[in-house]
């Protein structure tokens, strides 16, 4: 199987996208071509003649950077949160071109989805349909319309539309479910005795985190908020984000779950399987808070290898009855299941299976059911 993956060579702070790129490569031979993959000799003569060259190939592969340039082009800051192998110049000078050779392309093509689904407008639902191409999208992720995220998440819904929702449901027989990967290398074997802290909260202050930082101790908190103020600086000044910053800044994450027993997790206001619900099992911990969309159907259980806590009452009394060994099976089972089901070699097989079906004719469509990856008849 031959790939070719055309786009730009960076690196986000959430580091999805190249994980599940990273999967391709294990299951195919896979090409890169374009601003830092490629020699600017070659890439001055053009993608065209690259596949005429290299090609054929089987799937043609791109991710929002280039799917959605126009919209990424009129961002103020496009790059905020990238380390870029690339001259930034050089996104302005070939993205469009990019986008639109991937749309007229008539080959197979699988577009990774790795852009805000809930605020995605009927020009870019039009544009996923008119490519054809076959989307990775978050398996499970969108389940549920607008109207029922507000009336279990308790609180208007942000700024948003069911779109994409509409889109998967109609389109079922082109959408790979594809959650969050974990890499081998991010797992954590450590034990729950060894670590420093009984409990924190990660990631944006949505509602929910805010009240469940409130159970964290004064320090921690304190320590976040400069975290945050640190974060926010950033974003305002920061024109490019080093390697060595966004090194710093994965570790620094990664390290705090893995000093920690209990993490709470959340997907905010949109009920989404965020990575943290895979991340915080792998890393060692056990992950409490509140459930998400595809909860069940990605393998997750309550009491097993997750505690589901909507309140801080719930939070409180899983606290306080916290010991070493109860809690340490939880987590092992936890961590057991990503490696199972979510981690980078599990979905290289979950992928491979996909792939081989579409080159077939025989695809129609994969989804979870209660920890399996399952195809459409």
């Amino acid at each position: 199987m031959r790939v070719l993956y055309l786009g730009f060579n960076r690196s986000y702070t959430n580091p999805s996208a190249e994980v599940n790129i990273r999967i391709i490569g294990q299951i195919s031979e896979l090409d890169y071509f374009g601003p830092g993959f490629t020699e600017q000799s070659v890439l001055l003569k053009g993608v065209d003649e690259w596949v005429m060259d290299k090609g054929p190939y089987d799937f043609l592969m791109v991710d929002s950077y280039v799917f959605e340039a126009d919209n990424i082009l009129n961002r103020r800051k496009p790059f905020i949160g990238d380390y870029l192998r690339f001259d930034p110049k050089d996104y302005y000078e070939h993205s469009i071109n990019y986008m639109n050779f991937f749309l007229e392309y008539t080959g197979r093509k699988l577009f990774l989805a790795n852009f805000d689904t809930f605020g995605i407008s009927e020009k870019l639902i039009e544009r996923v349909v008119t490519s054809n191409a076959y989307v990775l999208e978050g398996g499970n992720s969108v389940v549920r319309t607008k109207e029922v995220i507000e009336e279990e998440y308790g609180a208007p819904y942000p700024p948003g539309n069911d779109n994409w929702y509409n889109y998967v449901s109609t389109y079922r027989h082109q959408v790979i479910a594809v959650p969050h990967s974990i890499s081998s290398t991010e797992f954590d074997f450590s034990p729950l005795s060894d670590r420093e802290k009984l409990y924190c909260v990660i990631g944006a202050p949505y509602g929910e985190r805010k009240e469940a930082m409130k159970l964290m101790t004064f320090k921690q908190r304190n320590t976040d908020f400069g975290n945050r103020l640190k974060a926010w600086l950033r974003a305002k000044y920061m024109k490019a984000m080093t390697e060595i910053q966004l090194l710093r800044l994965r570790s620094d994450y990664m390290s705090i779950i893995s000093d920690t027993k209990l993490c709470f997790c959340s997907g905010g206001p949109w009920l989404y399987p965020v990575r943290k619900y895979f991340e915080i099992p792998a890393r060692g911990a056990v992950a409490i808070g509140w459930s998400c969309s595809g909860f069940k159907a990605l393998g997750f259980e309550d009491g097993k290898n997750y505690i589901v806590a909507n309140k801080n009452e719930d939070l409180k009394k899983a606290i306080a009855r916290y010991n070493d060994s109860e809690f340490q099976v939880i987590a092992e089972n936890g961590r057991s299941m990503i490696w199972r089901l979510h981690s980078d070699w599990a979905r290289s097989k979950q992928l491979e299976q996909s792939l081989n079906l579409i080159l077939e004719g025989r695809f129609k469509g994969s989804y979870w059911d209660e920890g399996q990856y399952k195809h459409y008849d």
